[in-house]
């Protein structure tokens, strides 16, 4: 994937901003971010090194248009086969999960 000067940003701590600067190299790549939000952090410059073969999903969620995450969290079904534990514990537990998850996503304006 390419990354330009310019780009607008989302981080996985919720700030956004965009590329200032893009160094390649071959084992990472490095980013100067201008944050633009939140209010308290507008202005100040982010550095962000990812090892060549790390996805920038680790710490993106957004680079221009491309989204890295989805804005929900489905729910999964499992084979009732392949644990000892109660499929309805797991369910409701994962399911637990997938509600706060996206609640936080919502808080987070996800």
């Amino acid at each position: 994937m390419d990354f330009h000067k310019g780009e607008y940003v989302e981080l996985a701590t919720g700030q956004t901003g965009y590329i200032a600067v893009v160094d390649n190299n071959s084992l990472i790549t490095q980013f100067v971010i201008k944050i633009l939000t939140p209010a308290f952090d507008k202005g100040k410059i982010k550095i962000v090194n990812i090892q060549r073969f790390e996805s920038p999903a680790s710490i993106f969620t957004q680079i221009g248009c491309h989204k890295f995450r989805g804005d929900k969290i489905e729910a999964v079904a499992l084979d009732p086969y392949s644990t000892t534990t109660p499929l309805p514990v797991i369910q409701d537990k994962l399911n637990e999960l997938v509600e706060a998850v996206n609640q936080i996503n919502e808080r987070l304006g996800g």
